[in-house]
């Protein structure tokens, strides 16, 4: 094992948008365009514009899911008894 799962996962989006953003600049298929091509979208520009897609949707919703972990971190850490830990465990998540 070289990461985490979850560490990996955010690092190969981020290359796929940096793929994306080099194909769209100048022709250029990267490493994962070029294993994804045929298989997630036919062709290397809808793969492009379909990561980059991706990625404006993910920046849409990313700062409200943020703030709201953070709040409730904030009064998990401010609670002083179980119940008001219990109470900001409660978290309204955006959808």
């Amino acid at each position: 094992v070289y990461i985490t799962p979850g560490a990996g996962q955010a690092m190969a989006y981020k290359d796929k948008q940096n793929e994306a953003r080099a194909f769209q600049a100048d022709g250029t298929i990267g490493p994962h365009m070029e294993a994804e091509i045929g298989l997630t979208a036919p062709t290397a520009a809808d793969l492009a514009a379909l990561w980059l897609t991706m990625e404006s949707q993910w920046r849409a919703v990313s700062a409200p899911i943020e703030k709201a972990r953070l709040t409730a971190k904030a009064a998990v850490d401010a609670a002083t008894t179980p119940a008001a830990i219990e109470a900001a465990k409660q978290v309204d998540w955006p959808v």
